[in-house]
């Protein structure tokens, strides 16, 4: 059976879909709050800080050691849907290797929501 539109499945695998369709089914539905701004913040610090760095411009300390990543507060990054973001996280980029195994749906958007706070976003 599909999952009910916009949820986060509690056990099993996550319907396969590329970034563009992603970006526009999935919706993120943790409503942005302090508390998920603070989680987000966490694990973006685990888990991306390395490559686009602190304030996601792209120059973490293994940059240099790689093709540079992208700034992810540039606009192209702006205005993508934030399914997108939380699909290149699980899944990866052309050489963002992806974090699906690492990190879990929930944090995926947590994560999402910190990107946006990054952007100069309201969330």
């Amino acid at each position: 059976r599909p999952l009910p539109p916009n949820s986060i499945p509690r056990q099993g695998k996550e319907l396969p879909m590329d970034r563009v369709e992603a970006g526009k089914k999935l919706r993120n539905p943790i409503e942005p709050n302090p508390a998920a701004v603070e989680s987000g913040k966490k694990l973006y610090e685990i888990y991306c800080t390395l490559c686009h760095g602190a304030d996601g411009k792209g120059g973490g300390p293994v940059a240099a050691k790689f093709v540079p990543p992208p700034d992810l507060t540039l606009d192209v990054f702006r205005v993508r849907p934030d399914g997108f973001l939380y699909q290149t996280i699980a899944d990866g980029g052309p050489l963002m290797p992806g974090q699906r195994d690492a990190v879990q749906p929930r944090e995926r958007w947590e994560i999402v929501i910190y990107l946006r706070r990054l952007q100069g976003g309201e969330k």
